[in-house]
């Protein structure tokens, strides 16, 4: 899947082709969202109880590509906050490199989306969950 934006490529094209640096990421924060579309235009979800997960990047977080696959997963559980409102139906994630606004630097959907309500189960992306491949 595809699910660099297009901020995220454009980062890697200046890093890697262009006299642009990305400077090493201080860490990782992922977000949901209820809408399709792009992270520009979908919508994080909000409400009592709801903000980013941090997960930094390190060795022990995120698996090392094997045999230059070029994919990566979470390591460990990531785990949200209680729900205490309505959130929305989260139907995509988005990992950005601050805790709150900025550009995403990868967006996807999930797959399987859920309403997440009041009083549920603080959501949860259990360790592999969250696969990366560059393509």
């Amino acid at each position: 899947m595809d699910a660099l934006t297009a901020y995220g490529k454009g980062e890697i094209i200046k890093h890697v082709f262009r006299s642009g640096s990305m400077p090493k990421p201080s860490g990782l924060w992922i977000a949901l969202f209820e809408e399709s579309g792009t992270p520009t235009v979908s919508t994080e979800l909000s409400g009592a109880g709801y903000g980013r997960v941090a997960l930094a990047p390190s060795d022990t977080n995120w698996a090392e590509p094997v045999d230059g696959d070029g994919t990566t997963s979470n390591l460990i559980e990531i785990a949200y906050g209680a729900p205490m409102a309505d959130w929305g139906r989260a139907t995509h994630f988005g990992i950005f490199l601050v805790a709150t606004g900025g550009t995403a630097f990868v967006y996807a959907p999930l797959q399987a989306p859920k309403n997440i309500n009041a009083g549920d189960p603080p959501p949860t992306f259990g360790a592999g969950d969250l696969v990366f491949q560059l393509q």
